[in-house]
């Protein structure tokens, strides 16, 4: 059991492992999140391309709890154009894995940066 509190767990750097759809992400793409815990945040998209070079993509996250801190939702926004809001149920928050269940009862699943 952590002692850190959940707001202290979540704000970490995760690496999406299982994304929602239930798949791991292509070999050749990273994804990393990171949550502050002002409610803020980045979502970045690494894809390694045939030349060796590496297009990034980053989205600016907003996060805060839903009705209990059971729940948190995301907004993703890109060039200033919000994605919407998206709630998660959290199914287990750990100091190195986080797992988030969205409202279409898919998980996604994050570990630490290493």
């Amino acid at each position: 059991m952590s002692l850190a509190s959940k707001k202290g767990r979540l704000a970490n750097t995760w690496n999406q492992t299982i994304l929602d759809g239930g798949f791991a992400p292509p070999a050749n793409i990273t994804i990393t999140l990171t949550l502050d815990k002002d409610g803020t945040g980045k979502r970045v998209v690494a894809t390694k391309l045939q030349t060796g070079s590496i297009s990034e993509l980053t989205q600016d996250v907003k996060w805060k709890w839903g009705s209990s801190k059971e729940e948190i939702i995301m907004e993703r926004i890109w060039t200033g154009i919000s994605e919407g809001e998206k709630k998660y149920r959290i199914v287990r928050l750990a100091s190195d894995e986080m797992k988030l269940e969205n409202e279409g009862k898919i998980i996604e699943t994050f570990v630490t940066k290493e």
